[in-house]
C-alpha cells in the first residue's frame, strides 16, 4: 500500500495544481465596443495627425481614413484634415446618417440634438451667415442630392449643418455639427 500512496498523492497534486491555476472558460457576451471620445474633442483642432492626443483618439475609436477625413462612424466623429495634416475640423453627428453612429458625448454650446433651426438661433443667435453646399461631407462625396443649408458662427469656431435648404426652415434639425478653431 505505501508503494500506490506516493504515485497517487503525486497525481492528486498534480490534479489540484491544474484544477487551480487551469483557465475558466466562460461563455463570451456580445459586448458593444467601447468608444473613447476626446475629453475636449475641440482640443484636437488645429494639431497634427502625428500628435499624441490625435494619434491616441484615432486609434481609440477605430477610424477609418476617407478622402481628406478621418471617419470614427462608431463614436458619431469625423476630423477634417488639411493638406498639411492638420485637423481643420471635427464633425459630430446626430446618427441615422449613412452608417454613422450618434455622437453621444457633450455637445458645444449647450446645443441638443432635438434642437430645431429655431432654437439653435435662440440659443446661438443668427448666424453670420448661411449658405447652400453639397458634398461636404465625408459620407456626401458623390451624391448631388445631398444639398443642405449651413450656418456659420465664426466667432464660436462652429457650422451647423440642417436637413433642409431653407434658412426660414425654422423646424429644420441638425444634420452635423463643425467644430473649427
Amino acid at each position: 500500500m505505501n508503494k500506490l500512496f506516493k504515485p497517487l498523492s503525486f497525481v492528486v497534486l498534480i490534479m489540484l495544481v491544474a484544477t487551480a491555476c487551469g483557465a475558466r472558460v466562460v461563455e463570451a457576451k456580445h459586448v458593444e465596443q467601447p468608444v473613447s471620445i476626446a475629453p475636449n474633442y475641440q482640443s484636437l483642432v488645429g494639431k497634427s495627425v502625428g500628435d499624441k492626443n490625435v494619434v491616441d483618439f484615432i486609434a481609440s475609436n477605430y477610424c477609418s481614413s476617407s478622402y481628406q477625413y478621418q471617419l470614427c462612424e462608431a463614436s458619431g466623429i469625423a476630423l477634417g484634415i488639411n493638406l498639411d495634416q492638420t485637423v481643420k475640423t471635427v464633425i459630430l453627428f446626430p446618427g441615422g446618417t449613412h452608417e454613422i453612429a450618434r455622437f453621444h458625448g457633450g455637445l458645444p454650446r449647450n446645443l441638443n440634438w432635438n434642437d430645431s433651426m429655431a432654437s439653435v438661433n435662440q440659443k446661438l443667435g443668427a448666424p453670420d451667415a448661411t449658405f447652400q453646399e453639397q458634398g461636404e461631407l465625408p459620407h456626401d462625396r458623390g451624391t448631388p442630392d445631398e444639398i443642405r443649408l449651413w450656418a456659420s458662427y465664426k466667432e464660436l469656431g462652429l457650422t451647423i449643418v440642417y436637413n433642409s435648404l431653407s434658412a426660414k426652415d425654422n423646424n429644420a434639425a441638425i444634420y452635423a455639427i463643425l467644430i473649427t478653431k
